[in-house]
């Protein structure tokens, strides 16, 4: 997965010294789900 550097406005508060620090967030899947949903007919064709 991709990391998004956070800066600017979206910098967070650090607990100790209570400044905005730089920072990256990273999402990542740990573990794949046993069942997976499809919607194939989600939107129709009809006028």
């Amino acid at each position: 997965m991709s990391k998004e550097e956070l800066d600017g406005d979206e910098e967070p508060m650090c607990n100790k010294c209570k400044k905005k620090r730089p920072c990256t967030k990273k999402l990542s899947i740990q573990k794949c789900p046993e069942i997976l949903v499809l919607h194939l007919k989600r939107f129709s064709q009809t006028r």
